[in-house]
């Protein structure tokens, strides 16, 4: 799930990840995704999700959050992005980490966080 065009996201900058989970056939799979319904409320874009689903992927944003990521299906505004974490540290905005990664490369980027 993406708005973004090329390099206007936090993946490219090297500051987010999707990740999956594996089946019992070690395959990658991303089953259990909840159902997303949108809905408009007072004029505003909701998103509502299957609970039960949303735990498992829940649990692993539970340890992604202990070290400082933020994660996508706490997005309400946006469609919830269950697969993404991100750590933007002290980047305002996509377009600082690329300026920063393209003149200074991978490890300046990551000396902000």
């Amino acid at each position: 799930i993406t708005n973004a065009r090329a390099w206007d996201g936090w993946h490219q900058s090297g500051l987010a990840i999707d990740f999956c989970f594996r089946d019992e056939k070690n395959n990658r799979t991303w089953n259990g995704m909840p159902d997303v319904e949108k809905k408009t409320l007072n004029g505003l874009n909701q998103f509502i999700w299957d609970k039960e689903k949303y735990n498992v992927w829940q649990e692993v944003a539970k340890i992604a959050k202990i070290f400082g990521f933020s994660w996508g299906g706490d997005w309400y505004r946006s469609p919830p992005d269950f697969p993404h974490i991100e750590m933007t540290g002290k980047f305002r905005s996509v377009q600082e980490a690329k300026a920063i990664l393209l003149k200074e490369g991978l490890d300046a980027v990551w000396g902000m966080i």
